[in-house]
């Protein structure tokens, strides 16, 4: 059954830590946009709930917001 695309749906937050040794932060926000891309596409309307993804970059060294992951 198709999702009503005006509804509300319940958004979890999502933080991608760069803590990576090899890769920089600027090789890494690329991936995290197209995530957010598919997360958007076509997580949201199979699962009827939706995640918005942050890059964290490696310069920020405390833990996610409270609720985030």
């Amino acid at each position: 059954m198709p999702q009503d695309p005006h509804a509300q749906l319940a958004t979890t937050q999502i933080s991608v830590i760069n803590e990576s040794t090899v890769l920089t932060d600027a090789e890494v926000t690329p991936v995290v946009i197209v995530l957010q891309q598919q997360v958007t596409n076509d997580f949201r309307p199979a699962w009827g709930t939706d995640a918005e993804l942050t890059m964290i970059p490696k310069a920020h060294n405390h833990p996610p917001e409270p609720g985030g992951w």
